[in-house]
């Protein structure tokens, strides 16, 4: 079997198992996505999430991996790693097809819909839009343009969406400007999340518009935005249980720098009921920690430090003020020893959310709303815009 037949039969029974509708199963189809990841990229295979896949050694094995329902990592610390390190540190990817295609069917697209995709990555997604589109566009509407801030991907996207020769308009530069040059779009999809919409997004899409961003907060990453632009130039909506895409690099930025395990001496100890491993386990636990205690992170340590702590979490606060260290030496522990430091009890906070969400009968994301106003106030709320959580 060819490559090219080997390739059609996997990204069929791809779009098979995706559950794809007839209009999207047919644009998914004409974009093979193998002709936009690099030669070497690295996926998952087995128990090992982080295989490397290089063509040049295994195109069968390569070109597998392309069209299984999963991410491709190309680039790791901004392109100053060539191979992952410890820390498996990625900074840009592409992500899982059923992702992808379901951010395709939450932008709603009209026919005319002229598009804003922020992050173009391998610019497979922004050619299985402009695709989709190109039949049903009518009155020169139906513009994709897509937006890259890191020259090397810039360029590797601009490469395969021309030899492809899909009309897709491509730029270079920081995504949370959007792009005015090219404004109004009738949607926007950011491929990354962001801890914030920006007034410039709001700005460039018309009245009625739909701004789809994967969301992120200091504690994770988890759940996806979808907010209607009004005439006002606010915007509203309720967040979709899906997504847990790289951050943004300005996002990575503002969410604080990278922490290192201090020493303990001096540090107060007690011992907690809170078993932050079934919350770090939850998701839906997660987002809400996230958004609740928006400077509080963590950070998992399986590192054994002696017979009583087998593993560690670590929280701490984004200036690093407040630290604590939960410690347990196996699976089945009632009581679990807090080391902390600083002016707040971190370990009782988290708890306190924790016990909210779950006497609010452990909502997921599409339970809470975001509206961000004409001043860029962000409000979250819960259930109904009345029932506001957090105001910044």
């Amino acid at each position: 079997m060819s490559a090219m037949d080997a390739s059609i039969k996997l990204r069929s029974a791809l779009a098979e198992q995706l559950g794809l509708t007839p209009d999207w199963a047919e644009a998914f189809m004409e974009t093979p996505r193998h002709l936009f990841l690099p030669s070497v990229f690295w996926s998952e295979s087995g128990d090992n999430r982080h295989a490397r896949l290089d063509q040049r050694g295994d195109e069968q094995a390569w070109l597998q991996a392309a069209y299984q329902d999963s991410y491709a990592v190309f680039q790791w610390d901004e392109g100053h790693q060539e191979e992952p390190d410890e820390r498996f540190l990625a900074t840009s990817s592409a992500s899982r097809p059923a992702v992808v295609m379901r951010q395709a069917a939450d932008l709603e697209l009209d026919d005319d819909s002229d598009v804003l995709e922020l992050g173009t990555g391998s610019g497979w997604f922004s050619c299985v839009l402009r695709t989709y589109l190109r039949k049903r566009a009518r009155h020169g509407k139906g513009r994709v343009v897509t937006v890259e801030m890191d020259p090397e991907m810039f360029h590797h996207a601009m490469t395969r969406i021309r030899r492809t020769g899909t009309s897709v308009e491509y730029e270079i530069g920081d995504g949370e400007m959007g792009w005015p040059g090219e404004a109004p779009y009738d949607r926007l999809v950011a491929t990354y999340s962001v801890d914030r919409i920006s007034d410039q997004w709001r700005e460039q899409i018309t009245p009625g518009g739909i701004i789809l961003a994967p969301w992120t907060t200091p504690w994770a990453s988890y759940g996806t935005a979808k907010l209607r632009v009004e005439a006002d130039g606010s915007a509203h909506g309720r967040f979709l249980a899906y997504g847990a895409f790289l951050r943004s690099r300005e996002a990575a930025r503002r969410l604080g720098g990278r922490f290192g395990p201090p020493d303990l001496d001096g540090w107060n100890s007690r011992v907690t009921t809170v078993n932050i491993w079934d919350l770090l386990a939850d998701n839906d636990a997660g987002f809400a920690v996230g958004n609740l205690l928006p400077d509080v992170q963590y950070l998992r340590d399986a590192t054994p430090v002696d017979e009583t702590a087998k593993e560690r979490v670590w929280l701490f606060t984004r200036d690093l003020r407040s630290l604590a260290a939960v410690e347990r030496n196996g699976d089945d522990q009632a009581e679990f020893t807090v080391r902390a430091t600083g002016t707040r009890d971190l370990i009782g906070e988290v708890a306190d959310v924790y016990q909210w969400f779950i006497d609010e009968g452990r909502p997921a994301p599409d339970r809470y709303g975001l509206s961000v106003q004409p001043g860029g106030e962000h409000v979250l709320w819960l259930d109904h815009p009345d029932h506001v959580l957090v105001r910044r």
